[in-house]
């Protein structure tokens, strides 16, 4: 038995961006160390990675900002321990956003290291780095003097190492290239200190100063504030698509869409993942009118679940993907079966042990359902008369317990 996770009969209007707008923030205006982790704006949290710990007790002596107090963190590692794995990691959902960008003013004191990392993760268990390009990565040196710069080849934003003094600059990290961020229930960054290019210990902030870990009152200390998750706002655009579903046909997945109003659509990418993370296009469909159509595309399916979505291209070269189906296939399934076919009046069907609420659908090639009919409790073989339904092909479903398998038959 083929088992999909749902066949999909969803409507949605697709949406696309426009504009920039907060999803999430992180500020400190009193010097509340009870409720400090709870974003300030939106949902979402902050939690400490490590022995690291901190307050929202410090103020800022100067400077734009959006808070009165800063996150003073603290009890970073020993000189020679630990790269890049303490910090300070903040949480939210980016599910129904897209085109994310990550900002954050950031201050490093003289005994903290010079050179921090972000990283993140799009399942909550696996951290990727973020690779700082000169496209995605800008950094505005708030205090005069300030020389906060980028690392391309290592992936590491530093402060300048000047011989008298430190400064605070805010850093904008564009996450847009990242498909994986967007609409993603787990999305997670973690900033963290980290040796410099090649060292295997931290260099501090100053110069002229040591770098020391731990917690004593001249140890590391990195604050940040107006931490802030950021995405493109949207606006409708005149298309609907209707019953994006998978099926199984014949050992390959059917995926099929209905589409209304496409006035402003150039064409449609289908694309699968294994993952349900990172997807590639596996076909392209052009638009095959600017008011309804139905489209339908057959994939060879691997053993094991895949996912799909549907990227749609406007003609203003701005894009947005529908929601993810999934449909799994196992070594052990076996389709079904239907005699006689083409059909006159009557077929029957033969399928897997019914259990209690089993049903057949019967649905045009294009997934407009027809009718539908009860299955009797443990049959194996069912009648079904289709003397009503008229001459063309037809796609039957054969549901039970919430696993499906579909089939083709011609009346």
């Amino acid at each position: 038995m083929k088992k999909i996770a749902a066949i999909l009969m969803l409507s949605f209007i697709v949406m696309i961006s426009k504009g920039q707008s907060v999803l999430t923030q992180w500020y400190w205006s009193v010097a509340d160390t009870a409720t400090f982790t709870q974003a300030s704006v939106g949902k979402g949290t902050l939690a400490f990675v490590g022995n690291v710990y901190g307050g929202s007790a410090a103020k800022w002596s100067g400077g734009v900002k959006t808070g009165t107090y800063r996150l003073s963190t603290t009890n970073y590692p020993l000189t020679n321990d630990s790269s890049g794995s303490t910090g300070t990691v903040f949480s939210t959902s980016t599910i129904g956003n897209y085109g994310i960008i990550v900002s954050y003013y950031f201050k490093n004191n003289s005994a903290a290291s010079r050179f921090h990392r972000v990283k993140y993760t799009t399942d909550g268990t696996t951290w990727n780095t973020f690779k700082v390009n000169s496209s995605n990565a800008v950094i505005d040196n708030v205090t005069s003097g300030g020389n906060f710069q980028i690392d391309t080849v290592n992936n590491i934003l530093s402060d300048s190492g000047n011989s008298t003094k430190t400064y605070f600059g805010r850093f904008t990290l564009d996450f847009s290239g990242i498909a994986e961020v967007e609409n993603n229930p787990n999305f997670k960054f973690f900033i963290t200190p980290v040796f410099g290019p090649g060292d295997s210990a931290y260099v501090p902030a100053n110069a002229a100063k040591t770098y020391v870990g731990g917690n004593s009152t001249n140890a590391c200390l990195l604050s940040y504030d107006s931490v802030t998750v950021s995405y493109h706002s949207i606006f409708p655009l005149p298309v609907t698509i209707s019953g994006f579903s998978a099926s199984l046909l014949s050992g390959s997945a059917k995926i099929s869409w209905h589409a209304e109003n496409e006035l402003k659509i150039v064409n449609y990418e289908l694309q699968k993942s294994t993952d349900a993370l990172s997807f590639i296009t596996i076909n392209s469909s052009e638009v095959n009118s600017s008011r309804s159509s139905s489209y339908s595309i057959n994939d060879a399916l691997p053993i094991g679940t895949s996912y799909y979505r549907l990227k749609i291209n406007g003609i203003d070269e701005k894009s947005s993907y529908s929601n993810v189906i999934s449909i799994s296939k196992k070594a052990s399934d076996k389709l079904l079966s239907i005699y006689p076919n083409p059909v006159l009046n009557s077929l029957t069907l033969s399928h897997t042990k019914a259990e209690d609420g089993a049903i057949i659908k019967i649905s045009t090639e294009d997934g407009k359902a027809i009718a539908h009919y009860s299955v009797a409790k443990s049959a194996i073989q069912t009648s079904v008369d289709v003397s009503h339904l008229s001459k063309g092909n037809y796609i039957l479903i054969f549901e039970n317990k919430g696993e499906n398998v579909a089939t083709k038959f011609v009346k």
